[in-house]
């Protein structure tokens, strides 16, 4: 700024001359100082509109998740980050083959591959998608979707073991409690023979009032939906092969109000089938050991009787009672 006040007060042939060689540098100042302001206020609108546009984003994505779809989150992200994975692993594969193959060509033919290279980085690229894609996949759902591989693989598992020893009741209260924790759902109920084995979220005379206005469906083997159903929108058919209909798993929708995933209803219809059967295998072992407390009850009963009888004519001995047969 010193620079150009002096190059515009002097006047003199000598300053003149002087400043001659310094015009280029004193020119560049004065339009650099010139142009400050608008080069200042073009930075300051840029970073204020990409810290807003950020802001906006952002909220953008947050209301969205917490108004329309919050608990497919996870899907969403489970996926993106299986994709992401999957592009960058199979880029580094192609890329560092075609380097391997490229210096193995220079050190052993003394020649560069080029095009060759290039085709047989892509040749192993290919060959890896599928292993690479079934372990960057399974590792995605395990992390962002813990809760529902939980279920599809370790619920069949539990009631696979509880079938052997608990009682029907015990069973469904277990499968149930673990089918929310599952898919989130709010509430649920579990029928057995158009009887309530158990209920969660809601109250079993609620559960009763809405079976005797449910309609059920022809299709015992497939997913009963109605996404107007603001009680029970998801049924599930407990059947299974050989064991045939065995009951129904009733689920409300989601805490916010939305309807299961894709992901959701395949592992509840994945489900289904163990958990009939689990069921089934309880309640047949429930009715045996009923009957055969029955029979148990009836033959204590007897030998009561007989513990009776034999009392009785052991205390007529004792008593010098004798037989007519033996007196004639």
């Amino acid at each position: 700024m010193l620079l150009v006040r002096r190059s515009r007060r002097s006047s003199r042939p000598g300053s003149e001359q002087m400043s001659g060689g310094l015009r280029p540098l004193l020119e560049f100042q004065r339009d650099k100082l010139d142009s400050f302001p608008a080069t200042a206020w073009s930075l300051l609108v840029g970073r204020f509109l990409g810290g807003m546009a950020i802001t906006l984003i952002a909220l953008g994505i947050t209301t969205s998740l917490l108004r329309y779809r919050l608990y497919d989150a996870d899907r969403a992200i489970s996926r993106s980050v299986a994709f992401g994975a999957l592009t960058l692993a199979l880029l580094a594969v192609f890329a560092g083959s075609e380097k391997i193959i490229e210096v193995l060509g220079e050190e052993y033919f003394g020649e560069s591959l080029g095009a060759l290279a290039g085709g047989i980085g892509a040749a192993i690229a290919a060959v890896m998608i599928a292993p690479l894609h079934h372990r960057v996949t399974h590792w995605a759902e395990h992390r962002f979707q813990g809760a529902l591989i939980k279920l599809r693989t370790g619920l069949p598992l539990l009631v696979g073991d509880m079938r052997e020893t608990a009682t029907p009741t015990h069973l469904a209260e277990v499968l149930l409690d673990r089918v929310e924790s599952g898919v989130r759902a709010s509430r649920g109920a579990i029928v057995i023979d158009s009887k309530v084995a158990a209920a969660k979220g809601i109250a079993v005379d609620a559960v009763q009032e809405w079976l005797g206005a449910w309609v059920v469906s022809s299709q015992v083997s497939a997913l009963d939906c109605d996404r107007t159903d603001t009680l029970f929108p998801l049924r599930a058919p407990l059947y299974a092969d050989g064991v045939g209909m065995v009951g129904w798993l009733l689920l409300g929708g989601r805490p916010d109000g939305s309807f299961y995933g894709k992901d959701e209803r395949v592992t509840i219809a994945t489900i289904s089938e163990p958990t009939a059967r689990a069921l089934a295998i309880a309640l047949q072992r429930a009715a045996r050991e009923a009957a055969r407390a029955e029979e148990i009850g009836a033959l204590r009963g007897e030998i009561g009787d007989l513990r009776a009888i034999v009392a009785r004519l052991g205390s007529h001995r004792r008593a010098g009672f004798r037989p007519a047969a033996e007196g004639a």
